[in-house]
């Protein structure tokens, strides 16, 4: 069975058709980079040790800000089928919104992604020219990056339908630990509703943001948005070595791959549930209080996800040691805290105690024989 690539339509595939950026302002126009405060939370993590699954149209490995993110692909299409060659540019946005370095002197020129440090493997999965593509293509992709070494997945595309191989790929991507991430539909592109795969289970559905931190009309609210992240006139590379700035929810979802990457790199070990947590409950509601359809949790924040305490899923069976500050983020604990600043030096009183009991019996001895 086939179906239309409903992520031309719903996240801005139509990345070619928008006018490039010039090259040495395409970092003074990601506002994103200000906006999320990437520099500081580069201090703390950048994907380093992370492979992100990216399964798209490819992936130019090529370009200047990607020069080594790229360490393997695959694709059935391309002259080298090493998924490293891109059908439109959308892929090569995707992967520079992830973990673009930027080029020039210290990496200062060009796109920032979230996570610069991560690696990313490539499925080509759609090819130029083409208006529909394989239900099995995708699901070739997907069993792919899993066998290849993915931490994190990020399916750009939505409003899609179920099928059966890609339900179970999704389930076992899970299984495993591994945060599979997506857009909503476009509001802008006329989609109504949510598809697949944002509406598996516990598949994460990213929706927008703008400028002004507040959510973008551009993402299609529903019941199952699980947060926002920036999408409109988000600057990423393209074919060709160019830029450009478009707006649409899979430049959330690439945003938000980005993040977990971050979350991973710091914690290697740290379980899917608590990964959620860590983003979730440091996100920025600008809208009504508590979750909603039109931001989910809200708008995410990278530097307080790598830094807030957030208790774990289970607490009386965290996933790492008790002295490990994965939690508490390098905080103090409450309890060592207070004896430090009660002004009570326990460990002397307790010494002193014991000395005062031993001369009071040695007295008391003394005393006794003096009388016998």
């Amino acid at each position: 069975m086939r179906r239309l690539w409903a992520g031309v339509a719903a996240v801005g595939i139509l990345v070619l058709w928008t006018t490039p950026a010039h090259a040495d302002s395409v970092r003074d126009s990601e506002w994103m980079v200000e906006a999320l405060r990437l520099p500081e939370a580069h201090q703390i993590a950048t994907g380093e040790g992370v492979t992100v699954g990216i399964v798209d149209t490819g992936v130019d490995s090529t370009h200047p800000d990607l020069t080594g993110v790229v360490v393997a692909g695959k694709d059935s299409w391309s002259p080298a089928g090493d998924g490293q060659t891109d059908a439109t540019g959308h892929g090569t946005a995707m992967a520079s919104l992830v973990a673009g370095h930027g080029h020039g002197a210290d990496g200062g020129d060009g796109v920032l992604g979230v996570a610069p440090g991560a690696k990313v493997i490539s499925y080509g999965a759609w090819r130029e020219g083409d208006e529909q593509y394989d239900n099995a293509e995708l699901e070739k992709g997907i069993r792919w990056v899993l066998d290849n070494g993915a931490d994190v997945i990020l399916l750009a595309y939505g409003n899609g339908n179920s099928t059966p191989g890609e339900q179970a790929l999704v389930e076992e991507a899970l299984a495993m630990g591994i945060p599979v991430l997506t857009p909503t539909g476009n509001t802008e592109e006329g989609q109504l509703g949510v598809g697949f795969p944002g509406m598996y289970p516990d598949v994460m559905l990213v929706t927008c943001s703008n400028r002004e931190n507040n959510y973008s009309k551009i993402g299609l609210p529903s019941p199952e948005v699980d947060f926002a992240a920036p999408c409109e006139d988000v600057v990423s590379a393209s074919n060709d070595h160019s830029y450009n700035s478009i707006s649409g929810p899979s430049k959330a979802a690439a945003v938000a791959a980005g993040m977990y990457a971050l979350i991973r790199s710091r914690w290697p070990d740290i379980s899917l549930a608590d990964m959620h947590r860590k983003i979730l409950l440091t996100a920025a509601d600008t809208g009504s209080p508590g979750p909603d359809s039109e931001g989910g949790y809200g708008v995410l924040r990278p530097l307080d996800a790598l830094t807030a305490a957030v208790e774990p899923a289970d607490p009386a069976n965290p996933p790492h040691p008790v002295g490990d500050p994965i939690y508490a983020s390098g905080q103090p604990d409450p309890a060592t805290e207070a004896e430090k600043t009660s002004g009570a030096p326990w460990p002397l009183i307790a010494i002193g105690s014991a000395i005062i009991l031993i001369g009071a019996l040695i007295l008391v001895v003394a005393i006794r024989r003096k009388r016998t």
